[in-house]
């Protein structure tokens, strides 16, 4: 017990956070129209989103085995 009373505070933050996630996730399980919407985003998505989402995948990528090549 006194271990969550000097922890309370870390505790409230990840149950609010996770409270969040579940219901973003809610939400997302709303929206999705099926697997196919699910998987191309109901095709709903505008162009900057993709591109952001290539970049990043792009990026990750580059940086995963860039690094790995390097060393």
């Amino acid at each position: 017990m006194l271990w969550i009373a000097q922890h309370w505070l870390a505790l409230g933050l990840l149950s609010a956070y996770t409270a969040a996630l579940l219901y973003n996730a809610y939400l997302g399980s709303q929206a999705s129209r099926g697997m196919t919407g699910y998987y191309v985003g109901n095709r709903e998505m505008s162009g900057v989103v993709i591109g952001v989402s290539f970049f990043a995948t792009f990026a990750s990528t580059n940086t995963y085995i860039g690094h790995a090549g390097k060393a």
